[in-house]
């Protein structure tokens, strides 16, 4: 927490607007917040894995496209960046870029990491998250019984 604190407190000294803050921070819940969103409503085989790959992909690409109202010049340059009056402006849609990329980012974790843990190509002790906890298949008792070879028998026949 008082890292936290003391990060947003020195944002908040270096920005010279509110605004600007509110705008970054709107920003960053769509680049980072939005995907993990659309995986958890509409992809449920999305999991803890994935998310976080995503979120430090989504931060990593994110921060270094730059930010002109904190004065931080980007680190990639997407197509038809221009530097004018003394800041660099992004006229590719790399905050949609960041998105799509976070998304495909958690989707193909997520899978990777459940492929990996089911077929045993990872010993399930290191599945901190518990992502194959409830992977286990259910058998009713009847195809159990087939299996066995030996019938069931009902229980209205057991009351004699």
């Amino acid at each position: 927490m008082l890292v936290f604190g003391a990060g947003a407190a020195g944002l908040a000294f270096y920005s010279s607007s509110v605004y600007d803050l509110w705008f970054l921070s709107g920003e960053l819940v769509y680049a980072l917040l939005f995907p993990q969103l659309c995986c958890a409503l509409f992809a449920p085989s999305t999991n803890t894995y994935g998310s976080a790959a995503g979120f430090l992909v989504g931060l990593v690409l994110r921060l270094l496209a730059g930010e002109p109202a904190l004065s931080i010049p980007p680190i990639i340059c997407y197509p038809a960046c221009s530097l004018g009056n003394g800041t660099y402006s992004q006229l590719f849609p790399f905050k949609t870029f960041t998105v799509l990329l976070t998304l495909g980012t958690i989707v193909a974790v997520s899978y990777l990491a459940a492929l990996l843990f089911q077929r045993n190509l990872l010993p399930r002790k290191w599945d901190v998250c518990n992502i194959t906890r409830g992977t286990s298949t259910l058998i009713s008792l009847q195809q159990m019984d087939k299996q066995m070879g030996s019938p069931t028998v009902p229980l209205e026949e057991n009351r004699d």
